[in-house]
């Protein structure tokens, strides 16, 4: 969003709908919060200052999943280039975690590299039943994994 330059310490209110246009050209709306805007210099603006640190937390933990899992996927099956992505994604989320607290970007750090260092150095048969869930599902099951997976 772009707002119009303000005098130092001038606060605007902003509330409203988002709108979005689907692929089906279904229109979906949602109201927003409202929210006040406080304008300060631009030089004393820093990245930090406008993140709210509980969504940025929750963002990290998602981040952190979707790498581990896939991660996982492109190790058991060997694939160099998509293990080469993950790493590339790997440094998106370092910088990411750089909006954090100083504390939860060590946190974050450790978890993911314990996280794929346990994938490395587990046995291929470890691998294995952690995407045999994934691979034997039954959408007749209504959704759900069979049982029989770990047999």
């Amino acid at each position: 969003m772009t707002l119009f330059s303000g005098k130092e310490n001038d606060r605007l209110a902003i509330e409203g709908e988002i709108t979005h246009l689907t692929p089906s050209d279904s229109k979906l709306t949602k109201d927003l919060n409202r929210v006040t805007v406080r304008f300060i210099k631009q030089e004393q603006y820093k990245m930090e200052m406008g993140v709210v640190k509980p969504v940025a937390a929750r963002i990290a933990k998602q981040m952190h999943a979707k790498q581990v899992l896939n991660f996982l996927r492109a190790f058991s099956r060997g694939d160099e280039k998509e293990i080469e992505n993950v790493e590339k994604e790997r440094a998106s989320f370092r910088e990411y975690i750089e909006l954090l607290d100083e504390d939860l970007q060590e946190k974050y750090t450790r978890d993911i590299d314990e996280d794929l260092s346990s994938v490395r150095s587990a046995s291929p048969k470890s691998k294995t039943l952690f995407t045999a869930p994934i691979k034997h599902s039954d959408p007749c099951e209504t959704g759900k994994i069979r049982n029989d997976w770990y047999r």
